[in-house]
């Protein structure tokens, strides 16, 4: 069974504004690679709750100061 995760975007104060849920594609000391499906549900403080309607990617290095999105159908 894949891994879960709550993918939780956060402002730089640390409030966070846009939660998910997401599998966890790959794992290593310095990447962690996820994928959002469609039908997932966002919560979203700033422009009202909505649910995903791709496939949505995601990259985050832990040794860079960026992410990667990928969307795709």
């Amino acid at each position: 069974m894949p891994r879960t995760l709550t993918v939780v975007a956060t402002k730089a104060d640390g409030a966070w504004y846009r939660t998910w849920q997401a599998y966890v594609e790959r794992h290593d000391a310095n990447l962690l690679v996820t994928v959002g499906v469609p039908g997932s549900h966002t919560l979203d403080r700033e422009r009202g709750d909505w649910t995903m309607k791709n496939y949505i990617r995601a990259h985050y290095w832990f040794d860079r100061p960026l992410n990667l999105l990928e969307v795709f159908a």
